[in-house]
């Protein structure tokens, strides 16, 4: 998909976006939206059957349970979220998600601060609390995985990277 790596599921349509791939997906979106101008959208997620039934799925990769995430917070669009190796898009997700950031909804509601801002040069203060946050969030995965193995063997330092939020919080202020 445009140089992203997503499998299909042939049963439900349904896609797994490995970790930082979501990240480009929705920059590719908010990059489009820019180029493009607005959209005769109004973001509005409609959700399908299969979409209105509450169901907690498992990691393809790992097998553990994922958590369910509303995207952006406010869109109504509940994704499947595994911290250490992506996200599940119910079928049609996508597209909804792509509604909404085309209709920008995102930008309206990631902050209050007028977009052009973010244009501009994150401020030190504002990396090191990023940073600082990455440390405690790769501390919990590692705890995490620890307690799932049993074992206290340190996890993969490449794993912090795969962190949807904290690529998208890097996206945001760079």
């Amino acid at each position: 998909m445009g140089g992203i790596v997503v499998r299909e599921c042939d049963g439900c349509n349904g896609l797994w976006v490995p970790g930082e791939y979501f990240d480009e997906l929705v920059r590719r979106m908010i990059e489009a939206r820019r180029k493009q101008g607005p959209l005769f959208t109004d973001g509005t997620h409609k959700k399908t059957a299969f979409q209105s039934k509450i169901v907690y799925r498992k990691c393809p990769e790992c097998q553990l349970g994922m958590h369910r995430k509303n995207f952006a917070r406010k869109s109504g669009i509940i994704v499947d979220w595994c911290g250490n190796h992506g996200t599940w898009l119910d079928a049609d997700e996508l597209e909804s998600i792509a509604a909404f950031v085309l209709a920008g909804k995102l930008e309206n509601q990631t902050s209050n601060v007028p977009m052009q801002s973010w244009q501009q040069p994150a401020n030190a203060k504002r990396m090191e609390v990023i940073y600082q946050t990455e440390a405690l969030m790769a501390a919990e995965r590692k705890r995490l995985e620890q307690q799932r193995t049993g074992n206290q063997s340190d996890i993969d330092a490449n794993m912090s990277e795969g962190l949807s939020l904290t690529g998208l919080i890097r996206w945001l202020l760079n």
